[in-house]
């Protein structure tokens, strides 16, 4: 649903233009197509990932993010956004925002 003018469910007011969104939407979707192994037949799912080194976070923990969408071929929408950032987890570099990709994807099945 979405917030707009008319309240939630009514109409939404556009706040980038057409195009912007077309763009958008595409960039997503082929990040997601590089990450995502396990999907429906006829699924559309965008997302971006993101993964901080222990260096760069709060003391040694990693952290990483997976924020995605998924469009079943009903027409059926959801979005997730998953962070990972436990100390123990064992993720690193050879590793980064996969964790944070497998949990969305079991997400989505659950919800399928």
């Amino acid at each position: 649903m979405c917030q707009g003018r008319g309240g939630v469910g009514g109409p939404a007011e556009r706040v980038i233009r057409q195009d912007t969104a077309e763009r958008l939407r595409s960039a997503l979707e082929d990040a997601a197509d590089d990450v995502v192994t396990d999907r429906a037949p006829g699924a559309v799912i965008g997302g971006k990932t993101g993964w901080v080194p222990p260096a760069l976070s709060s003391g040694e923990q990693s952290a990483a993010w997976f924020i995605s969408y998924a469009r079943s071929g009903q027409g059926r929408l959801v979005a997730f956004a998953v962070h990972v950032g436990d100390p123990d987890s064992g993720i690193d570099e050879s590793d980064g925002s996969e964790s944070a990709v497998r949990v969305a994807e079991r997400m989505r099945k659950a919800t399928s």
